[in-house]
């Protein structure tokens, strides 16, 4: 591997990281790895329940709890991601927060895009240099082109991403995306012919006093800024993307994840700016009507793909809304 660029740890979704500081930070006295294994498990069956309930598909136990052995694993990389960005320090068989940590609760109260900012901040800050090396490269490629011929996670599939300038285990290469994913910097299609990834971010070597996004970071060489700052006609950019998946014709049902995508390719928005920004129009009167609608989920609960589901709004059932119809005015 090339020099900096290291295999990373299985840490990939805010919930986990953030839950897990929380309940540190809410215990004075530490708390030990078994308790927070305990959490994270907890936290997994959960999202494994809404996994199951979007895609009505069930899970047997059996499957559940053969899970467990991997969780530890699991646990302990994220307790070093932690000790690695100063977020625990480690007295014994206890585990403390520190002052980092409990700073990043008490931001995150206030403004969760901002723990975003810091948690990203200490994590491309510490000694895990792939981190960074990996934004930086994404950045320099704008967009990471894989064929579907090679879905397969393979030798071929290393190759080529090698080919590309990021030299890492396959496995390492996905953890990454799907962190990054979840932290709104960076989003990803699949379709028929290509795997895509692209940036939601730019790098530059001056910090700028008025960029075109809400927050920046300060990396080892650089500053990355993320979170644009809102559009001016959020409703129209939407409706247009609407219309160009539907031949220019109104009231036609389609799949709100495949809406959200081609939006968040054309405006490089993430994907869960565009959820706030929806949920934010249906509350507002404007002259079409947007309805959302519970569908068929076509992906497996267990492909990571369903977490763009469950980031969709939800019904009173606690079903995503899968699918949107827009017309006009009463139509």
């Amino acid at each position: 591997m090339k020099e900096g660029w290291t295999g990373v740890r299985p840490v990939r979704f805010r919930d986990e990281i953030f839950g897990t500081l929380n309940l540190m930070v809410s215990r004075n006295e530490g708390v030990s790895i078994e308790e927070i294994r305990d959490y994270v498990l907890r936290l997994r069956l959960d999202k494994e329940d809404r996994r199951e309930k979007a895609v009505q598909k069930s899970i047997s136990l059996e499957t559940s709890k053969r899970k467990r052995p991997k969780l530890l694993t699991k646990v302990e990389q994220m307790i070093r991601i932690f000790r690695k960005t100063g977020m625990i320090i480690k007295d014994g068989e206890t585990i403390r927060s520190t002052a980092n940590s409990r700073k990043l609760i008490s931001i995150r109260q206030q403004d969760e895009i901002a723990a975003d900012a810091y948690f990203l901040e200490s994590l491309v800050n510490s000694s895990f240099r792939t981190y960074w090396l990996f934004l930086r490269q994404l950045f320099k490629c704008k967009q990471i082109s894989i064929p579907s011929s090679l879905s397969k996670r393979d030798k071929k599939l290393r190759n080529h991403i090698s080919s590309v300038g990021f030299p890492l285990d396959v496995w390492s290469f996905f953890i990454l995306r799907d962190l990054f994913y979840d932290f709104s910097l960076l989003n990803y299609i699949i379709d028929d012919s290509f795997h895509k990834i692209f940036p939601l971010y730019s790098i530059e070597q001056e910090k700028s006093e008025s960029p075109p996004y809400a927050y920046t970071i300060r990396g080892p060489d650089a500053y990355l800024n993320f979170w644009p700052k809102p559009p001016k006609d959020f409703v129209k950019e939407f409706v247009d993307i609407y219309l160009s998946l539907t031949d220019n014709k109104w009231n036609r049902m389609i799949d709100l994840v495949v809406l959200r995508e081609r939006y968040s390719y054309k405006f490089v928005v993430p994907e869960r700016q565009f959820d706030i920004l929806l949920q934010e129009t249906l509350k507002q009167e404007t002259r079409y009507k947007i309805v959302l609608s519970v569908g068929h989920i076509a992906y497996e609960p267990g492909s990571t793909y369903i977490t763009k589901a469950l980031a969709l709004p939800y019904n009173k059932f606690g079903l995503p809304y899968s699918l949107i119809r827009i017309g006009i005015g009463d139509s």
